[in-house]
């Protein structure tokens, strides 16, 4: 796609490219309505074969995002349409990203793991904005760490939303590899099915590298992860990160798990079972110094309201004599 730095996008003067991944592309603009306050303008271009599906639930979807309030999600400032293209602004903020701000800590303590007290604050945090976000039908479809905004006091932002809608059995699912970052895209995305459930994978891939550093698949190309993201086994956690319990191991699993139903059924169940899985790791260290040991079991259960939900269950194993 053409870089459009230097024209004009409703009232706004594009005045350079920050990014450009998949179809949307990222610009620094600035009004012409009002004082000057540059901001962040995403341009939405879809691509062949035929961007009229998206053009006509656009307008549906990024006015669901306009309308929330959330302590933990960017507002959007505005939004509109243009020749050939759709957009939506928000605020231009000093915050790093948390990319930026995982880089520089990896860069200023090269063999320390981010504490854990940390990752827990920053997955709650995400994770309280995605559920508020699924609960009024909107789908992120492009958690990463790119998407999420680090203020003062690690108080975090979620932006950058996708604005797809929810999919539903009707809907046509083609192959898209190229849009957004492959590296935290849930297998069936890949073929266009957005939905609550790759949110939570993302979510579990976060969650990853929070804890070790790295990224559980990577490859070449975009092609080449999300095949590994299909077929290949989830990669131990605990390899990277021994002093994580193997039940944070579990919880990350099963939010990577390949099939959706296999899955969280929410964002708060995820949120959860982490915070269970870390209070057992806690117990465990406790539990030992009395010459036994801790773990927490995750069990699967099916009420009869058919509802999924998980139960995450303190075992206690004593030595034998």
């Amino acid at each position: 796609m053409a870089e459009l730095a230097g024209v004009m996008v409703g009232n706004y003067f594009l005045l350079e490219c920050l990014e450009s991944e998949g179809m949307v592309e990222t610009y620094r603009a600035r009004p012409t309505t009002r004082g000057g306050f540059d901001v962040v303008l995403r341009i939405f271009r879809p691509a062949f074969p035929d961007p009229t599906n998206f053009q006509e639930y656009f307008a549906a979807e990024v006015e669901k995002v306009w309308r929330c309030h959330h302590p933990y999600i960017q507002p959007l400032i505005e939004y509109g349409a243009g020749e050939d293209l759709l957009y939506s602004v928000t605020e231009l903020t000093e915050a790093e990203t948390l990319e930026q701000f995982l880089h520089r800590f990896e860069t200023e303590h090269p063999d320390a793991s981010l504490p854990l007290s940390l990752v827990v604050q920053f997955v709650t945090q995400v994770g309280s904005a995605l559920q508020y976000a699924h609960e009024q039908q909107i789908v992120h479809g492009n958690v990463q760490p790119a998407s999420i905004l680090v203020e003062s006091d690690a108080h975090l932002l979620l932006t950058n939303f996708s604005m797809q809608h929810i999919h539903q059995e009707e809907d046509a699912v083609l192959a898209q590899v190229q849009e957004g970052n492959a590296a935290y895209i849930a297998p069936e995305q890949v073929v266009g099915i957005f939905s609550p459930a790759g949110d939570i994978y993302a979510m579990g891939v976060l969650l990853y590298r929070l804890l070790t550093g790295r990224l559980p698949y990577n490859g070449e190309s975009a092609g080449e992860i999300a095949l590994k993201h299909a077929n290949e086994p989830i990669p131990s956690l605990c390899d990277w990160r021994p002093d994580v319990s193997e039940a944070v191991e579990l919880v990350t699993r099963v939010a990577l798990a390949k099939s959706p139903s296999a899955r969280f059924p929410t964002v708060a169940a995820f949120v959860d079972a982490l915070l269970a899985a870390i209070i057992g790791a806690q117990r465990q260290i406790s539990s030992m110094k009395k010459a036994g040991v801790a773990f927490l079991e995750l069990k699967r259960v099916s009420p009869p309201s058919g509802q999924l939900i998980w139960l995450a269950t303190p075992k206690l194993f004593r030595k034998v004599k």
